[in-house]
């Protein structure tokens, strides 16, 4: 259950979608989006993976890591730059979110779900993903740290057309 995501098939029920991976470990970002010409982009879904809901909910005792409690939470981060590496906003995602005093009202995203990202204009570059979570132990995050994104929607400026590359994805 490493690599599926949490609604067992991509969005609109599509075979593939891809799943990234921060490892936490290295200061680079391992996450990013690369566009060969500036686009706009619109947004893109997001899902947990299996693994990552499971621990979240029931905790993983070959790590000895605990189910979520009232005041946790997983976040996605996506940050957009321009050309010239500028920063152009940042967008935080809550893939899990346990902050409610009400058990009824924390939850852990089971489906793909739209981030809007039009807010970074029309010149991105590239993107960047991050992971955070509350549950954080000696060694860094004890959530497993993996994402599934699928359908990134960007319009291309006329007349040139863009190249999308993906680092950090697994499929």
């Amino acid at each position: 259950n490493q690599y599926p995501s949490f609604s067992g098939a991509g969005a609109g029920g599509s075979e593939t979608y891809a799943v990234g991976y921060d490892d936490g470990w290295s200061p680079a970002v391992d996450m990013t989006i690369v566009f060969s010409d500036d686009v706009t982009v619109q947004g893109l879904y997001v899902n947990n993976t299996t693994y990552t809901a499971l621990t979240i909910r029931d905790g993983d005792s070959s790590f000895g890591t605990l189910p979520f409690g009232e005041g946790d939470w997983f976040k996605l981060i996506l940050q957009g730059f321009d050309a010239t590496g500028g920063s152009l906003g940042s967008v935080g995602f809550y893939l899990a979110d346990y902050r409610f005093p009400d058990p009824g009202d924390r939850y852990i995203v089971a489906d793909w779900t739209f981030v809007d990202l039009s807010g970074f204009g029309s010149a991105v570059r590239h993107l960047e993903l991050t992971l955070d979570s509350s549950d954080v132990g000696t060694w860094g995050i004890n959530t497993p740290t993996y994402v599934a994104i699928d359908n990134i929607q960007y319009t291309v400026p006329e007349p040139a057309a863009a190249g999308l590359l993906i680092g950090g994805f697994g499929g």
